[in-house]
């Protein structure tokens, strides 16, 4: 689904539904208050931004509230952590759309191709030649592939992460073979927010 987000005042965000598939309203609600983390501690540093003197305000006016986004899916993050690691931006920027327009869906709306992350089963039909076009090595697209398998063959489980607390969630992703202290630490920062470890692979 293509959503638009707008704020309605200074701690109100409207959110509208222009296209894809029908969705709950409460449900879509909920998703977009945690892709935009507003449930994040960094509230308080806003707070404090709205409250400090003209000087030290002033440059923060036109960002006021912006959150560090999080990934709607847990599977979304650890991809496009692989796809970025020891690659310039540009090129991780560029492979992750290739990737997208390779196993993911489009939704189009006023002249413009928007898409979406790949759902594993779409990723874990493709072959290494298939990703020859990202520019990343063989050894991380057959990560790509192989752990897109193991999710639909059902035996990883993504979403089990939301049930437990940070150390437990970093250890479970350093268990996955291929799956180091860095993209464990990038993975959880860009599906559950800032982490308080800090790793250096």
């Amino acid at each position: 689904m293509l959503i638009e987000v707008q704020q309605a005042a200074k701690d109100r965000l409207r959110v509208h539904a222009l296209a894809g598939a029908d969705a709950d309203l409460s449900e879509l609600a909920a998703r977009a208050r945690w892709v935009l983390a507003l449930d994040s501690p960094l509230s308080a540093f806003w707070r404090w931004a709205d409250d400090a003197p003209d000087s030290l305000r002033a440059p923060f006016e036109p960002i006021w509230g912006l959150p560090l986004p999080r990934s709607d899916m847990v599977f979304e993050a650890l991809l496009y952590t692989i796809v970025e690691q020891q690659i310039s931006w540009v090129g991780a920027q560029r492979a992750q759309r290739i990737l997208c327009e390779l196993a993911g869906v489009s939704i189009s709306y006023d002249g413009v191709t928007y898409w979406c992350a790949p759902e594993p089963a779409a990723l874990a039909a493709l072959t290494t030649a298939d990703l020859k076009p990202l520019k990343i090595t063989d050894r991380r697209s057959g990560l790509l592939i192989r752990l897109a398998q193991e999710i639909v063959a059902g035996r990883l489980d993504l979403d089990a992460l939301h049930k437990m607390d940070e150390p437990e969630r970093l250890a479970w992703l350093r268990a996955i073979k291929g799956i180091g202290p860095w993209k464990a630490l990038m993975t959880h920062m860009r599906a559950f927010g800032p982490a308080q470890a800090r790793a250096v692979e």
